[in-house]
């Protein structure tokens, strides 16, 4: 993955463009297929340049950032660090939903830690 190192203090950095693209179409998928899945706001199809200025960070869509991520597999937060903050939580979410699903099927002591973990984050969330 091609890190964009325009500011070394970042911690996030989000995918280079090319990246995505390219991760979308080893998985079989281009643009124009992401635009043709998707409505807009008029209930009409969503161009293929309005998913490309999403996919370079150029507009905005919670629509067509889900899908590319559930396309390609890889979290928003890592193709667009802090971009879309509801997302990454829910994609936060899911991860500690499988976690604690796989907890559940190995032991109890592992099942107690989770939990244990789960209470931790919702109690820093609260503050």
């Amino acid at each position: 993955m091609h890190r964009n190192l325009c500011c070394k203090h970042s911690l996030a950095y989000a995918m280079h463009p090319a990246d995505i693209k390219a991760a979308l179409e080893k998985c079989g998928c281009t643009q124009a297929a992401i635009a043709r899945s998707l409505l807009g706001r008029k209930g009409q199809r969503l161009s293929r340049m309005a998913v490309h200025l999403v996919l370079v960070g150029r507009s905005k869509s919670t629509s067509v950032a889900r899908r590319i991520s559930v396309v390609t597999g890889i979290p928003v937060g890592q193709l667009w660090p802090g971009k879309y903050p509801d997302l990454e939580k829910l994609d936060r979410l899911a991860r500690d939903d499988k976690a604690l699903a796989a907890a559940i099927q190995s032991s109890p002591a592992a099942l107690a830690g989770q939990i244990a973990a789960l209470r931790r984050k919702t109690n820093e969330a609260k503050r």
